[in-house]
């Protein structure tokens, strides 16, 4: 899931779609959420490896299961960033119906493909 923060807030969230089928996403445009206290998003500590990540437990961001969470901060305009990693073998997580199908890109195949492709695009 990729989350967006913004003033303490969740701005906007996209879940990848076992998230959506499991029950964890945010509804960030029909809610107002403050981002959890814990998380490296709502610590906006520049002092912190945000990229590097760090692995919170359960209750910090939605789910049942331990979450990782790699953040970009930009403490001027109080933004963040957040890629949330959830484990595939999570209970009720329905990663495919049908072992034999090719699994859909989520959030974060998608993330790391439009990586490539600036990176690519710059040389």
């Amino acid at each position: 899931m990729i989350v967006i923060g913004k003033d303490g807030f969740i701005d906007w969230a996209w879940p990848s779609d076992p998230l959506i089928k499991s029950g964890v996403f945010y509804r960030a445009s029909q809610q107002v959420t403050p981002l959890p206290e814990q998380s490296l998003a709502a610590r906006q500590d520049v002092s912190i490896d945000n990229e590097a990540g760090a692995t919170h437990p359960k209750g910090v961001w939605l789910g049942d299961e331990e979450t990782r969470e790699v953040t970009v901060l930009s403490p001027r305009n109080e933004m963040s960033l957040s890629l949330l990693l959830y484990p595939n073998d999570a209970p009720n997580r329905h990663w495919s119906d049908d072992p034999d199908k090719p699994r859909e890109w989520d959030a974060y195949d998608q993330l790391v493909w439009r990586g490539r492709q600036a990176t690519q695009t710059r040389r």
